[in-house]
């Protein structure tokens, strides 16, 4: 990863269970070798349904003085998640499908939104009326509506701006690579809830086949 992005640093990595394992310290130490005090991301691949927190846990390293012999243990930190409102739609509408009264929640807000829209542009075309009829003489001319209209107009931003585009595309782009963010995850959980059925019914039978 350092190889190819070498103007990147890596921060932490991350791993999926109920809890903090050995095996996770042996990896932190590994990771230590790239970064001096890596992160360390726990996720919960068995969440309540109900719990309104992410399930995942932020961990840091400290060394710890245990029976006078140095030993490095794991530190909960605290965090705060900042993310756009396009990622919380794609998130949710991927990894936590729910149905409300046989219609999911993205769709609710899809057709808030197009209420919205359909709102705001039969608004606007009242206003593009209005000042057609004002320039042709149609309406006497109200110069007091006229200052409003203006202001309003102001406010927006010119829609053939080069840093417009740019802003529009990097929103395009980066709600894809969540969309496709979120599809891996869910793969991934299914794939994981797949190798423990495997893995019981083998166990069950006596068998020593598993999956990893």
């Amino acid at each position: 990863y350092l190889e190819n992005f070498k103007d990147r640093d890596l921060l932490g990595w991350y791993s999926v269970g109920l809890e903090v394992v050995e095996m996770d310290m042996a990896i932190h130490r590994e990771m230590t070798k790239y970064n001096e005090s890596p992160f360390f991301l726990l996720m919960n691949p068995n969440p309540d349904e109900e719990a309104k927190d992410l399930p995942i846990s932020l961990y840091e390293s400290e060394m710890h003085v245990i029976n006078d012999t140095p030993t490095m243990l794991f530190v909960t930190c605290e965090f705060q998640l900042q993310t756009m409102q396009m990622e919380r739609i794609t998130m949710e509408r991927v990894a936590k499908e729910k149905a409300h009264e046989g219609e999911a929640t993205l769709d609710l807000h899809m057709n808030t939104v197009s209420s919205s829209l359909k709102t705001l542009s039969s608004r606007a075309s009242a206003l593009v009326q209005y000042l057609e009829a004002t320039k042709n003489g149609t309406v006497p001319t109200d110069y007091r509506l006229l200052r409003q209209v203006a202001s309003v107009c102001n406010q927006l931003p010119a829609v053939d701006t080069d840093e417009l585009s740019g802003e529009f595309v990097g929103d395009y782009n980066d709600t894809l690579m969540v969309n496709y963010l979120a599809s891996i995850t869910k793969g991934t959980n299914e794939l994981n809830d797949l190798a423990e059925k495997f893995n019981m019914i083998s166990t069950q039978r006596g068998g020593h086949h598993r999956l990893a």
